[in-house]
C-alpha cells in the first residue's frame, strides 16, 4: 500500500510539473526604464528562458540619460535553476558589477542540506535556507507560476548573502498605462522591514504576471521606478 501511495504521489508530482512547464512561456524578454522622479537613470533588460525543467533569468542594467556620463558601469544579475511543481528553484545566483568586481556576489544552493554557499566581499560562508527560498531575481518570475492567490503571501528571499522573509499584500487590480498601452495589473505591496521602504509591484494579468512597474518609495518620500518599455513573449 505504501509503495502504491508513493508511486501515485510521484505520478501526481510529475503531472503537476509537466502542467507547470506547459503553461510557462519559452521566453520572456522585457525592457524597462529606471527613473527617480522625472530623472532618467538607466535601462534594464531582462530575459527569462526555459528549456524543459530548467530556467535561466538574466537582468542587465546600464546607466543612461543624466547619469550615463557619470556612471559607466553595468550590472548583471543571473539566476539559474529548476522548474518544479512548486515553481522556480534556484541553483546558482550571481550579481556582477563590471567596474566594481569587489562587490560581486555568487551563491550556489544545496537543497538536500538546506544550505546556500555564498561568496562575497572576499569571503565564503554557508547560510541556512528555508524550503522555497528564492533569489532577488527569481522571486519576481515566481509569480508566473504562482500568482498571489491570498490577501497575504509570504516568501523567503536571498540576495546571495543572507535570507530575508518577504510579506506581500494584495492591493487589488488597476489599469496601468505603459509605453505599450494599458494593461490590467494586479497590485501587490511589500513593506521593507529592514529599512522602512515601501515596494509596490504591478503584474500584468494577461501576460503571465510579468512585472509592468516596480516602485520603491524611500522613507524620505523619494521614488525609484522601473517601468515597462517593451515586452515580447513566446
Amino acid at each position: 500500500m505504501m509503495r502504491i501511495f508513493a508511486l501515485t504521489l510521484l505520478a501526481a508530482c510529475a503531472s503537476t510539473e509537466a502542467a507547470t512547464r506547459a503553461e510557462l512561456p519559452l521566453e520572456v524578454r522585457a525592457e524597462y526604464g529606471i527613473s527617480r522622479g522625472s530623472v532618467r537613470l538607466g535601462t534594464v533588460t531582462e530575459v527569462f528562458r526555459r528549456e524543459g525543467d530548467r530556467y535561466v533569468i538574466t537582468s542587465e542594467t546600464v546607466a543612461s540619460g543624466a547619469l550615463s556620463w557619470l556612471v559607466r558601469d553595468k550590472l548583471l544579475v543571473v539566476s539559474e535553476g529548476a522548474i518544479t511543481g512548486t515553481g522556480l528553484t534556484p541553483l546558482v545566483y550571481s550579481f556582477t558589477r563590471e567596474r566594481s568586481p569587489k562587490k560581486n556576489v555568487r551563491a550556489t544552493f544545496s537543497w538536500t542540506q538546506r544550505l546556500m554557499n555564498s561568496q562575497h566581499d572576499g569571503k565564503t560562508s554557508q547560510v541556512p535556507i528555508e524550503p522555497g527560498t528564492l533569489d532577488r531575481l527569481s522571486i519576481l518570475y515566481q509569480f508566473m507560476i504562482a500568482p498571489p492567490a491570498n490577501e497575504r503571501v509570504e516568501a523567503w528571499m536571498t540576495n546571495g548573502k543572507n535570507v530575508t522573509r518577504y510579506i506581500y499584500e494584495r492591493r487589488g487590480t488597476e489599469t496601468i498605462q505603459t509605453a505599450l498601452g494599458a494593461y490590467e495589473a494586479l497590485h501587490i505591496h511589500r513593506k521593507d522591514t529592514e529599512d522602512g521602504n515601501d515596494v509596490d509591484l504591478w503584474l500584468a494579468q494577461d501576460r503571465h504576471f510579468v512585472p509592468l512597474r516596480i516602485r520603491l518609495t524611500h522613507k524620505d518620500g523619494t521614488r525609484d521606478e522601473q517601468s515597462l518599455l517593451s515586452l515580447s513573449v513566446r
